[in-house]
């Protein structure tokens, strides 16, 4: 009986250690997938509306839990709730506010756990506090500031502050599926008892049989069983072990997986991080096939965690993504590791049946705490890619955090004048240096800030085109333009760039604006040539159907990038403009003026007009007249503005 008892305590105190592990996974999970999808709609990847709500975490976490809850063998509910939900199916129950309430009066508290007793059945409830981040704030800070849908479709949950309590993940575990699952171990275990106690009363009889009787055959009989029951009884030790392994183990190469490296960062004090990403790793897998690049993953975790031996710890963080953590080191220690992972990986070479590779790989490193290591070398793994780098420590000093919240802003102001209607054009006049008139106008886009100010495109379209909104912007310069010169009878031109050309919908538009015979002739497209056109095909479609509908081209900012005279030709422009690099220069630097020189002979010669950027002063106007160029643009000539000059006297 004192055996058995022993075992209801120790499987008691199993079972508790259980849910808990469990309840720490399933937490990591659902923080994992608020943080990726909110990013989403924070970035502006994926426009907030009524279509794209039920994607938001608040509520597709909520659908999620409830399927999860009805699937899983042992009940597991798990879902995020708060004291002050927009989603009402995320109202926290008593216990929950409670745990709410403790999180309210313990900053430092981050975790509860314990055992509830209830009629209907009892659970383990484990909470973990959510805290307002930057993100969170632009839906939660005030309703004045928040997105126009959020403000409009929700009164409640604003006047949050930075890590002000939001709510919990709450993950509730019914200990009678957890207790069936035990008892099904506490009786393999006490078959176990049974079965040694039975073969131990065997081998005892054996044993007085073999000094009594000699029996040797019945000696190897029962050595012969007894192995079969030794074999049995470690197979289902191994299996069981086998089945704890699988769930923090990555199945290709081995290494502990991100859900291990999660739960052991949580146990660290002091901790070291180094993320490896694979340079082009997508390019080896097509170039040379999955069955390459999954070997190098493989090769790749073996060297380094044999470089790292009993030093760090080695995980598998995403598809090509190796993690490195150590706790409690030097800085110049974990530095040294790094960089012996890097001239490694830098000088093996991966043979793989008839085929060999090398890799380069690019590593982003940190020492901040804990709570904030994985998201700053996440951001500084973006950074060193976007600076060209393969090497990068995390500095607040880089400003990573001030450049996205500026993003942030400014996708943010983008957006709302898109809706409020405040792309605008500007029209800068170009002027006919051989009949002394303005003869042609280029449009130009500009952006009303909320107080009037009117904010240079260089402000906005690069942010424009990491939040997809670059095509609304274009179409809306488009319909601006065509609007403004359709009862004015001068030549205008549009700036087309590469995207707008890939663009079906921005050709779609075109093609509708110059079935308007009032346009015949008066159209020039201007494809930007520092983008580097050769080679691709539908710039020779995109121009040839232009033609066809009586525009005329021109290749912007010649003379920079990618000039290419033998492509130039194949283009058939109508118009070269002479990059302002060169122009601005003219009269102070004698080798702009030779290469000015040798691109109006080239377009004299190929019956091309040439038209001069830059133009900013009488000395440089002078000088590009002198020199034979066709048209002037720029401040002397004037400046772009939203209404059209009209004849100037130069």
């Amino acid at each position: 009986m004192s055996k058995i008892f022993i075992s209801e305590k120790t499987y008691d105190n199993h079972e508790e250690r259980f849910a808990y592990q469990q309840a720490k996974i399933l937490n990591t999970y659902m923080s994992e997938y608020r943080h990726y999808y909110q990013a989403i709609f924070v970035d502006g990847r994926l426009e907030l509306n009524d279509k794209t709500l039920p994607v938001l975490p608040a509520y597709s976490s909520t659908i999620i839990g409830k399927n999860f809850s009805n699937n899983n063998d042992f009940k597991i509910s798990v879902k995020t709730v708060s004291d002050n939900a927009r989603n009402q199916l995320n109202n926290a129950d008593a216990l929950e506010l409670e745990a709410i309430e403790k999180y309210k009066n313990n900053p430092d508290l981050k975790e509860t756990f314990k055992k509830i007793e209830k009629r209907d059945g009892d659970y383990y409830l484990y909470t973990s506090v959510l805290k307002i981040k930057e993100s969170c704030l632009v839906c939660h800070s005030s309703r004045d500031s928040a997105p126009a849908f959020i403000a409009k479709k929700y009164s409640g949950a604003f006047g949050y502050k930075l890590n002000d309590v939001r709510g919990v993940v709450s993950v509730k575990i019914p200990t009678k599926h957890i207790g069936e699952f035990f008892n099904i171990q506490k009786k393999i275990s006490l078959a176990f008892d049974f079965i040694a106690f039975i073969l131990l009363s065997g081998l005892l009889f054996v044993t007085y049989r073999i000094l009594n009787n000699y029996n040797r055959e019945l000696e190897k009989d029962i050595n012969i069983k007894t192995n079969d029951i030794q074999m049995a009884l470690n197979e289902l030790r191994d299996n069981k072990k086998e089945l704890i392994k699988s769930v923090s183990t990555d199945a290709l190469t081995g290494l502990d997986n991100r859900a291990k490296f999660i739960v052991d960062l949580e146990n660290r004090k002091n901790p070291s991080l180094a993320i490896f990403d694979i340079d082009g790793f997508s390019d080896i897998n097509d170039f040379y096939g999955h069955e390459m690049g999954d070997y190098i993953l493989k090769e790749l975790g073996k060297n380094i965690k044999l470089l790292v031996y009993k030093k760090a710890f080695i995980y598998r963080y995403a598809s090509d993504k190796f993690v490195l953590l150590a706790d409690d080191v030097d800085r110049n220690y974990f530095l040294s590791l790094v960089e012996s992972i890097l001239h490694e990986a830098d000088i093996y070479v991966y043979s793989f049946e008839d085929l060999k590779a090398s890799i380069k790989l690019s590593v982003a490193v940190s020492f901040e705490s804990k709570e904030y290591i994985i998201q700053s070398a996440d951001m500084i793994l973006k950074e060193l890619k976007k600076r060209n780098l393969n090497f990068l420590i995390y500095d607040k000093t880089l400003g990573i955090e001030d450049e996205i919240k500026n993003n942030i802003v400014w996708n943010k102001k983008v957006k709302d004048a898109l809706r409020e209607d405040r792309i605008i054009n500007y029209y800068q006049p170009i002027y006919n240096n051989r009949t002394k008139k303005i003869e042609k106008y280029e449009s130009l886009v500009r952006m009303v800030d909320v107080d009037g100010t009117i904010i240079s495109p260089y402000k906005f379209l690069d942010i424009a085109k990491k939040s997809k909104q670059y095509t609304s912007i274009t179409k809306k310069v488009i319909e601006n333009t065509f609007e403004k010169f359709k009862d004015v009878d001068v030549e205008f031109s549009i700036n087309i760039t590469m995207e707008d050309i890939s663009n079906i919908e921005i050709n779609s538009l075109l093609d509708f604006r110059m079935s308007d015979k009032r346009f015949n002739s008066r159209v020039v497209y201007e494809i930007v040539e520092s983008e580097g056109l050769e080679g691709v095909d539908n710039v020779y479609e995109f121009i040839r159907k232009a033609k066809h509908n009586s525009c005329r081209i021109a290749i912007d900012d010649f003379g920079t990038g990618y000039s290419n005279f033998e492509y130039l030709i194949k283009l058939h422009p109508d118009y070269i403009k002479i990059d302002g690099s060169m122009i601005k220069n003219i009269i102070i630097n004698q080798d702009s003026e030779e290469v000015v020189k040798i691109i109006i002979d080239f377009a004299r010669k190929q019956n091309l007009k040439t038209i001069a950027e830059f133009v900013s002063s009488k000395e440089i106007h002078d000088k590009v007249v002198e020199l034979g160029i066709d048209y002037s643009q720029g401040y002397y000539i004037g400046e772009p503005k939203s209404e059209l000059v009209g004849d100037i006297d130069i």
